[in-house]
Formats: C-alpha cells, structure tokens, sequence
C-alpha cells in the first residue's frame, strides 16, 4: 500500500542512502500514479496483482514492458535489501532506454529519408 506522496518519499530517500543520482536528492522521478480504484491495476495485470509492479509505455501508450518488483514476495519492505532492490533500477533503467533508442532510431530514419529526397 501507501499513496503516491509516500511512495515519492521513498523513492527520494531510496536514492540518497544506495548512491543513485550522483548522491543528490532527486527532483524528478518517474510518474507514480494513484490507483484506488484499480482500474489500472486490472488492465495491466492479472490475479493474483504481484505488487509492487511496473509498466513501461512508449510515446503511443503501448506497453512495452511489464515487470514485478525484485522485493515483491518480501513479508516487510524492509526485508528487501538495497543490493536485491537496485535489481529494479537496472530493470527499468534498461527498459526505458529500449524505448529512446528505437524512438532516436526512427527519428534518424525519417531525417535520412528526408535528406535523400530533397
């Protein structure tokens, strides 16, 4: 559980004590949504919901990733240990660039088709 404040609090805090953004609090973080009513939940997942879970959607709001947090199965949050939870940064850091760089790959496609034309 929690809510999205909460969640951003950890995230900011996660970040300074395992050393990930040059050891600055970060200011920016990916987009955590509420979902009380789960309706996200039920699109993108099915029972029994592993939590926490996490999508990658491109520019078109396609999935393309879909994934189950490393700590997911721990009995606390505090079970998880920084090593098993920076998994999910890789995770999602290697995701997320799959998406750029097919995204900077078709924008070079279409300037190189562009050039040649004209």
């Amino acid at each position: 559980g929690g809510n999205c404040a909460q969640w951003a609090g950890i995230y900011q805090s996660d970040a300074l004590s395992m050393g990930l953004n040059n050891g600055k609090k970060p200011t920016t973080q990916p987009l955590t949504v509420s979902d009380t009513q789960y309706d996200l939940r039920d699109s993108f997942f099915t029972s029994p919901y592993p939590h926490p879970s996490y999508i990658i959607l491109d520019e078109n709001l396609v999935v393309t990733s879909k994934s189950v947090g490393p700590c997911c199965g721990y009995v606390s949050y505090y079970d998880c240990t920084d090593d098993v939870a920076l998994g999910l940064d890789e995770t999602l850091t290697k995701e997320i660039y799959a998406v750029y760089d097919r995204q900077i790959d078709a924008l070079v496609a279409v300037e190189e088709t562009t050039t040649t034309t004209t």
